[in-house]
């Protein structure tokens, strides 16, 4: 026994009335009558049908995204690192050294830094672009802009900062985060002198 949707699915496949139609003119013209009257009482169902097909369109939209949406999750990224560093102008400064990073490990780090201007508390700012590479190449980007300031020791500095994390490589391409940074300085030349440091921060990839 046929069920009430039967014919409106057999719409969707003519199999039965498109021979007929192909058949003479008088069936053709009867089978489009029978067909237009069909469209007729089959279009609140394929109202329906349409909306099931967006709505099921829609969810698998969304459920595509979760993967991507889980992919990255933000974690700490805290680590600590020495070394020195060396002006290479008026302007610019080198700092070099080694550390150990969460998501890195033993970590080797390269940071150029310009100075952009003076302090408030008697010392100047800077701008780092900082490379933090692990042992098997992958690195993380930062970009670090710094206050530095005088400490009642002579040739002795602190400095406090902000990090933003830009991206990297490996599987820190896509990372990004934001922290803090503190370091003490120690001129053991007028162009030369070292440096210790901790950064507290979060890292997503």
């Amino acid at each position: 026994m046929l069920s009430e949707r039967e014919p409106c699915i057999r719409l969707l496949w003519p199999r039965e009335i498109l021979p007929v139609a192909l058949s003479s003119p008088r069936s053709s013209s009867s089978a489009l009558i029978k067909r237009t009257n069909l469209f007729r009482q089959c279009r609140p169902l394929f109202e329906d049908m349409k909306f099931l097909i967006i709505s099921i369109v829609g969810l698998l939209t969304i459920l595509g995204a979760f993967p991507v949406a889980f992919a990255t999750h933000s974690t700490p990224f805290n680590g600590s690192g020495s070394g020195t560093f060396t002006d290479t102008s008026p302007t610019t400064v080198l700092i070099t050294g080694t550390g150990y990073y969460d998501h890195l490990g033993l970590t080797t780090l390269r940071f150029p830094s310009t100075i952009t201007g003076m302090a408030a508390c008697g010392g100047f700012t800077a701008t780092e672009q900082d490379t933090y590479t692990a042992a098997n190449g992958d690195s993380v980007f930062q970009t670090v802009h710094d206050t530095i300031c005088p400490t009642s020791t002579p040739n002795a500095f602190t400095l406090t900062g902000s990090f933003t994390i830009t991206g990297g490589m490996g599987r820190f391409a896509a990372a990004s985060g934001s922290g803090t940074v503190q370091a003490s300085i120690t001129f053991t030349s007028a162009t030369t002198g070292t440096f210790s440091g901790t950064q507290t921060g979060t890292i997503s990839y």
